[in-house]
């Protein structure tokens, strides 16, 4: 089994300069996305307008917020590929959404990607000496190049 972390760098995801990283406990993998200012604006002028699914309210934010994180996470796990079971620490930056996170990550990572969840998906506080949490804060200052490259279309088939 490899065990992986997931911390994110920013308190808010669509306000911009908004990092998720994951990474494997014994740093081997590192990978992350980094939201920026500009395709936050667009991602909140396109919520204003109703294009997506969720509701303009603030639960509805919230529930769009989760699932772009979710998202990135799944674009993350599919440009790995791991091929042995996995287990998940979860850095809990989304207080209260942590049953919305856990179905979004059985849909995209178990359905879609066929990968075997070991029943672990811990939600804590990541050590600040944690690859996840230092990745995070790298790509969020632009530090580190091993990111996933996502573009608008792909976040947005997911979320319309």
């Amino acid at each position: 089994m490899q065990i992986f972390d997931i911390d994110v760098c920013s308190e808010d995801l669509l306000n911009g300069d908004f990092s998720v990283c994951f990474a494997s406990k014994d740093g081997k993998v590192v990978q992350g996305f980094r939201i920026g200012k500009e395709l936050s604006k667009i991602i909140n002028s396109r919520w204003g307008q109703g294009m997506y699914k969720y509701k303009k309210s603030k639960k509805g934010k919230g529930n769009l917020k989760v699932r772009i994180y979710t998202v990135i996470v799944y674009f993350i796990f599919k440009k790995i590929n791991p091929k042995v079971p996995i287990a998940l620490n979860i850095c809990r930056d989304f207080d209260g959404q942590e049953a919305y996170i856990r179905e979004m990550f059985g849909y995209f990572l178990e359905r879609r990607l066929y990968l075997k969840i070991d029943n672990r998906f811990y939600f804590c506080k990541l050590s600040g000496n944690s690859f996840a949490h230092k990745g995070a804060y790298e790509l969020n200052k632009k530090k580190i190049k091993s990111r996933v490259i996502m573009s608008l279309e792909n976040i947005e088939r997911y979320i319309k």
